[in-house]
C-alpha cells in the first residue's frame, strides 16, 4: 500500500469515527511496518495480522481496535491508547509501551489461520508475547493478560489493579513498585521478578510460593523516601521562598516520582516535563507556573493543589483528582512583586483527562482545546472563559459548572447529574 492510500483510509476513517459517512479503517493482514502513525486516530479500526513491525504508533488512539495476531514487535506505543483493544495473539517483543494505557484489553491467548488452514499467528503457541518490552508506568487495569508473556519486562510502576494474570510468565521481569491490588495471579510464574515496593493487596497468590519466588509484601510504594531528587525538591522550595538567596533551582525534566509524598511542597516553576509522577500525592502543593507537559500524572492525588499558569499541555492525568485546584491565569511580577503585565494561563491543550475528577477546580480562563476530558467530573468547577474547543467530552460531566463566555465544543448537550 502507497502513502496516499493510506492517507486516504486513515481521513475516510476519521469521517466514519465523526458519524459523517466515511469507511471504517481496514488493515488486515496489511505490511505497515516501519510507517510512522503518530497521533492517529485508529480506533475501533479493523488491525487484525497487520504488520506494525518498528511502526512508529505513539500516541495513538486505539482503543477497541481489532489487532488480534498483529505483529507490534519493536513498534513505539509509548502514551498510546489502547483500552479495550483486541491485542490476543499479538507480538508485541522488544515494543515501546512507557506511559500507554490498556485498560480492559485483551491480551488472551490467540491464533490466526489463513484460507488455506495455515497457523498464521505470531507467537508459537498463541500467547501474547509482551518479552523485552518497555512498559514502564503502564495501565492494565482490568486487562485480561491470562497466559501472557512478560519475559525480563520493564513493568516498575505499572498498574494491574483488577487485572487477570493467570499463568502469566515473569520471568526476569522488573516489577518494582507496580501496582497489583486485587489482581488474579493464580500460578502465575515467577522467576528472578524483582517485585521490590510492588502492592499486592487483595491480590490471589492461588498457586504461588511466595518465598520460593521471592515476592516482596512489604508495600513500600508510597513511602516518603528522601532520595536525591526529593533532596532537590526540598532545595527548590528554599530557592523559591526565600526569592534566590538560598537553596538551588531544580531541573528535574524526566524523572520518577511515581508514589511519592509531595504534599505542600514548594514547587513553583518547576521542570517536570516528561516526568513520572502516576499516584503521586501532590494535595495543596504549590506547582504555580510549573511544566508538566507530557508528564505522567495518572492517578495522581492534586486536590486542592496551586496550579496557575503551569504548563500540562499532552500530560496524562487519566483517574487524577483535581479537586478544588487553581488553575486560573498567573500574573507574572517582578523582584519587587510589581506587576509586569505578561500573564500566563494554564495551558492543558491535548491533555488526557479521562476519568478525572475535576469538580469545584478553578479553570477560569485555562485552555483545554483538544483535551479528552470523557467521562471527567467538573460539576461545580469554574470554567468562565476557558477554552474547550476540539476536545471530548463524552460523558463528562458539568453539573453546576460556570460556562460564561467558555469556547465550547459542538457535541452538547452536557452531561449532567
Amino acid at each position: 500500500m502507497d502513502a496516499a492510500e493510506l492517507d486516504r483510509r486513515l481521513k475516510a476513517h476519521k469521517v466514519w469515527i465523526e458519524g459523517a459517512g466515511g469507511v471504517q479503517l481496514d488493515l488486515r493482514a496489511e505490511n505497515l511496518a516501519g510507517l510512522n502513525f503518530a497521533g492517529a486516530d485508529l480506533q475501533n479500526a479493523h488491525l487484525s495480522g497487520a504488520n506494525f513491525n518498528s511502526a512508529v504508533l505513539s500516541g495513538c488512539n486505539l482503543t477497541k481496535a481489532d489487532m488480534f495476531c498483529a505483529d507490534l514487535a519493536g513498534s513505539d506505543l509509548r502514551r498510546a491508547d489502547l483500552s479495550g483493544a483486541d491485542l490476543r495473539g499479538s507480538s508485541l517483543h522488544s515494543a515501546r509501551l512507557a506511559g500507554a494505557t490498556l485498560r480492559d484489553t485483551d491480551c488472551r491467548r490467540g491464533t490466526l489461520m489463513d484460507a488455506s488452514g495455515n497457523n498464521r499467528s505470531q507467537t508459537p503457541d498463541g500467547r501474547t508475547d509482551f518479552t523485552k518490552a518497555r512498559m514502564r508506568s503502564t495501565d492494565f487495569t482490568g486487562a485480561k493478560l491470562t497466559g501472557a508473556l512478560f519475559v525480563g519486562v520493564d513493568l516498575r510502576n505499572a498498574i494491574f489493579d483488577h487485572s487477570e494474570l493467570c499463568f502469566a510468565n515473569l520471568l526476569d521481569a522488573d516489577m518494582r513498585d507496580a501496582d497489583l491490588r486485587n489482581a488474579d495471579l493464580t500460578r502465575a510464574h515467577f522467576e528472578n521478578t524483582n517485585t521490590t515496593g510492588a502492592v499486592f493487596t487483595d491480590a490471589n497468590l492461588t498457586g504461588i510460593d511466595i518465598e520460593a519466588a521471592g515476592i516482596d509484601l512489604t508495600n513500600t510504594t508510597l513511602a516518603n523516601i528522601f532520595t536525591k531528587s526529593m533532596a532537590e525538591l526540598l532545595a527548590h522550595g528554599e530557592w523559591v521562598t526565600s526569592n534566590g538567596r538560598i537553596g538551588a533551582r531544580a531541573i528535574l525534566r524526566d524523572s520518577d516520582l511515581s508514589g511519592y509524598d509531595l504534599s505542600g511542597l514548594e514547587l513553583s516553576g518547576l521542570d517536570l516535563s516528561g516526568s513520572i509522577l502516576a499516584k503521586a500525592i501532590l494535595t495543596k502543593a504549590n506547582l504555580q507556573l510549573a511544566n508538566l507537559s507530557e508528564a505522567d500524572l495518572r492517578h495522581a492525588d492534586l486536590t486542592d493543589a496551586a496550579l496557575n499558569g503551569s504548563n500540562l499541555s499532552r500530560a496524562n492525568l487519566t483517574s487524577a483528582r483535581l479537586i478544588r485546584a487553581l488553575m486560573t491565569s498567573m500574573l507574572i511580577r517582578d523582584r519587587d512583586g510589581k506587576p509586569t503585565g505578561t500573564t500566563y494561563a494554564t495551558n492543558m491543550t491535548g491533555a488526557v483527562l479521562i476519568h478525572a475528577q475535576m469538580n469545584k477546580a478553578n479553570l477560569q480562563g485555562a485552555n483545554l482545546a483538544g483535551a479528552d476530558l470523557s467521562h471527567a467530573d467538573l460539576s461545580q468547577a469554574n470554567l468562565t472563559a476557558a477554552s474547550l474547543l476540539d476536545s471530548n467530552i463524552d460523558g463528562a460531566v458539568f453539573d453546576g459548572a460556570d460556562l460564561t463566555d467558555a469556547q465550547l465544543p459542538p457535541q452538547l448537550p452536557l452531561k449532567t447529574n
